[in-house]
């Protein structure tokens, strides 16, 4: 009877020991979870304002690309305009110049009839630059 108190108080001192052993590592090992889950949290946290605010950056830069876009359209027609009234002004020049070179040879012709000396007027031909 005496062997089987001691067993049984040996038992129960066993169940205890792993009683306790369970408590203190295995909460230690949770607690332990618990932290790197939180580190995790807090690491997520902090990635997903780095998102936030480089979205923010994302829409700020593709809202000036869309300015500068404009911008450079706006150029591109004045450039184009500015081009258009070249050409126009250069066309209406050389019509201009064509008409006085013809006016030129006209009054030459009619000072030569008329058989009066006047001094030769050189047309001097202008280059493109």
């Amino acid at each position: 009877m005496e062997k089987l108190k001691d067993l049984a108080l040996g038992v129960i001192l066993l169940i205890g020991v792993l009683a306790l052993y369970q408590v203190f590592v295995t909460n230690s090992n949770l607690r332990a979870a618990l932290k790197t889950l939180d580190g995790t949290k807090k690491k997520l946290d902090s990635a997903s304002s780095e998102i936030r605010y480089s979205k923010i950056q994302v829409d700020s830069l593709q809202q000036n690309f869309v300015r500068f876009g404009a911008y450079l359209q706006d150029v591109q027609g004045r450039l184009e305009r500015l081009d258009l009234e070249k050409r126009i002004t250069d066309q209406s020049f050389a019509s201009k110049k064509d008409s006085i070179k013809v006016r030129l040879k006209e009054l030459n012709k009619i000072v030569d009839l008329t058989g009066q000396d006047l001094p030769e007027v050189r047309i001097i031909e202008t280059k493109k630059p």
